[in-house]
């Protein structure tokens, strides 16, 4: 493979097979290595891969073969294969920092249900950099009445003062 410890670069690549080679700048910008990496992810259909042109985003995925984890690949999953974020962010297999913006991109992208469903569990996270970044992400639905409790109980009772401050913030942006 290419050598990477990450258990989240290896969660995400498990189910798409033998990745392609690690992609360089060269593969961008040459016109026959773009095809390859096109044809490389995994969700999209011969007709999308006839439409789509290499991009940073499209990239994301196969670039964190060789970078591991990134904002860039957790938004390409928010987007194309939001089950597959879903079930990186419930792993536990993210660094606490990686978990923050996979998070806040869930948030972001995600259906209020859905978002609180994922989210207000990790506000009982032990890495408070992941109880910051679920509050982030929650921020975006805070006009739901659910959500809001539980960004509320955080702000007055969590025990780091990043965190209940991110979450008075948060409250306080939203009024």
């Amino acid at each position: 493979m290419n050598g990477t410890t990450d258990p989240a670069h290896d969660h995400f690549f498990s189910k798409i097979g033998e990745p392609v080679p690690t992609p360089t700048s060269a593969h961008v910008s040459g016109q026959e290595d773009s095809a390859v990496l096109i044809r490389a992810m995994p969700s999209l259909t011969p007709t999308e891969h006839a439409r789509t042109t290499v991009t940073h985003s499209t990239v994301a995925p196969l670039a964190s073969l060789h970078y591991g984890p990134c904002e860039e690949m957790f938004e390409w999953l928010a987007h194309f294969e939001p089950l597959e974020l879903i079930d990186l962010i419930r792993s536990g297999k993210l660094s606490p920092g990686n978990m923050t913006f996979a998070t806040e991109i869930a948030g972001a992208s995600f259906s209020t249900a859905l978002a609180a469903g994922i989210l207000i569990p990790l506000l009982e996270h032990e890495a408070p950099l992941v109880r910051e970044g679920a509050i982030c992400g929650l921020a975006y639905h805070l006009d739901d009445s659910h959500c809001r409790e539980a960004v509320k109980r955080v702000a007055g009772t969590d025990d780091s003062v990043g965190v209940r401050s991110t979450a008075q913030d948060a409250l306080e942006y939203s009024a």
